[in-house]
């Protein structure tokens, strides 16, 4: 459950902060996520993201193009775990290599890995990434 609003929302980017950091903090949190569940989460997001940008855009009364992301950081983030909950591994491993992934903290992405795929697989699939990863959350 996401919890409820602690005080009223004035603006649109006040209200998508409110929707989408607890959905990003609570996804984060889970321990594991099954293949079913990553793809229904997948589709929540898929439909919840372009929402809160028609959303931002129309309080901003013009096409923000993008520009939406540095007024609500978590828009980014969700929108990248997004792609990570639609994925194979191998292109976690790409998109992470270039660069893409790069909203979500190293200890986010090692937590959200972890509870997507095993550790075996990590290891087998991704093991620079992973290493790199562990040690950046270390810091």
């Amino acid at each position: 459950n996401l919890p409820a609003l602690s005080r009223p929302v004035t603006s649109a980017p006040s209200l998508a902060k409110a929707v989408l950091r607890p959905l990003y903090e609570s996804l984060v949190a889970l321990r594991h996520i099954s293949e079913r569940d990553s793809r229904a989460l997948h589709k929540v997001l898929s439909f919840l993201l372009p929402a809160c940008e028609q959303l931002l855009s129309a309080a901003a009364r013009s096409p923000l193009d993008g520009r939406c992301e540095h007024l609500v950081p978590s828009l980014r983030r969700c929108r990248q775990l997004g792609r990570l909950l639609d994925a194979r591994l191998a292109e976690v491993v790409a998109w992470w290599g270039e660069g893409e992934l790069d909203a979500i903290s190293a200890r986010d992405l090692l937590v959200l890995l972890r509870a997507i795929w095993n550790e075996e697989a990590l290891l087998a699939n991704a093991r620079e990434m992973h290493r790199a990863l562990v040690t950046e959350a270390a810091l």
